[in-house]
């Protein structure tokens, strides 16, 4: 008896052993890059980061993520500070310093539009003359736009460039794809769609990848194993759930029960008008520009399992209420059930314990 508890302690010890934990790398990765990488409180989210996780559990690696601007986590991979660095693009100059991964992503430039407005075919850059052009200021391609002397606005960051274009400012925006879908879904503009790839040759893709600096070959070795481990279409998976569904699982999304009478009157229907009450925290308000909320969370998640595009429209009660009558908008958001508010809507089951906050369907 004696030796086998030895036996079972000196197992217990090695299995607790140092040497077998993961071994901890340091990964630089960019805090405000939605939606790749980014930060809610001090959890680090995003496609980046998922696809990370894979190659950890893959590789039996064990990631300290370290999050800053580009410039500062360049520097400090340069530096020795970081074992490896997330989203490089591969560049010859960069090459006598790094080895990289095969990449993981590529970045698509594509031009995106308001659905309600016409745009003319766009095969190449001239067909964009005469068209108001939105872009990010200091981006890469912007010189390469300017060669062809358009009409170009620049904004300060991406989710201002992606509200000037659902207000009208722009007629066209010039971005990344998935960023621009991502940040459109965020903010309940479902009425703006890609209009296709921009036409900037080789500078419409940009390359995702893991580095690790030169003469570390065996940890690249072993990024590149879990990378290959990842299955192509679980790859897929977390490009279409943080592409159409906000980070959340769109197999999840996918198995909502539907009778194919549903289906069609889902399929029939056109953009959908909700009217938020933009003062009414926490059910919904408005916060830099954004519509956000409880109830404006419940619609957006609703629009992902049904594919109803929604349209939000702000205003104050007595200013919604009247739409909601006349039919200029279709779902009234916040508004609790009275008997005599039949007249004119049909009610949803409430959406929290509050009596103050009840959802109504679409009003026939």
């Amino acid at each position: 008896m004696a030796l086998l508890l030895l036996l079972v302690v000196a197992g217990l010890a090695r299995a607790e052993s140092p040497a077998d934990r993961p071994p901890v790398i340091t990964i630089g990765v960019v805090a405000d890059n939605e939606p790749y990488s980014f930060f809610e409180g001090r959890t680090p989210t995003g496609f980046s980061i998922d696809v990370l996780r894979e190659v950890a559990r893959n590789a039996n690696l064990t990631f300290d993520f370290r999050a800053g601007s580009w410039p500062d986590i360049y520097a400090a991979f340069l530096r020795g500070d970081l074992d490896a660095i997330d989203g490089i693009s591969w560049r010859p100059e960069r090459a006598e310093k790094t080895l990289f991964t095969e990449p993981y992503h590529f970045r698509e430039v594509y031009l995106m539009r308001d659905s309600a407005r016409y745009l003319p075919p766009i095969q190449n850059l001239k067909d964009l003359a005469g068209l108001k052009i939105g872009v990010v200021e200091n981006i890469y391609y912007l010189d390469r736009l300017q060669e062809e002397d358009l009409t170009i606005e620049t904004y300060d960051t991406l989710p201002s460039l992606v509200r000037a274009l659902a207000f009208g400012w722009v007629d066209v925006a010039v971005g990344p794809r998935l960023t621009m879908e991502y940040l459109a879904n965020q903010a309940g503009f479902r009425f703006l769609e890609m209009a296709g790839p921009a036409p900037l040759n080789q500078l419409s893709r940009e390359d995702f990848r893991i580095g690790v600096r030169v003469g570390d070959q065996l940890l690249l070795d072993r990024l590149q194993a879990g990378l290959d481990a990842i299955p192509t279409n679980r790859l897929s998976n977390l490009r279409e759930r943080w592409q159409e569904f906000g980070g959340y699982s769109s197999e999840q999304s996918a198995r909502l029960p539907l009778s194919s009478e549903q289906l069609r009157f889902l399929a029939s229907l056109g953009p959908v008008r909700v009217g938020f009450m933009d003062d009414y925290a926490p059910f919904s308000f408005t916060d830099g520009g954004r519509t956000l909320g409880l109830s404006v969370d419940v619609m957006d998640r609703l629009a992902d399992l049904t594919g109803l595009q929604i349209i939000p429209v702000r205003g104050q009660w007595d200013e919604l209420i009247p739409m909601l009558q006349n039919g200029d908008i279709d779902i009234m958001a916040n508004m609790s059930y009275r008997p005599e508010r039949e007249a004119f809507a049909r009610f949803t089951e409430p959406i929290t314990l509050s009596p103050m906050s009840y959802l109504p369907a679409v009003t026939a």
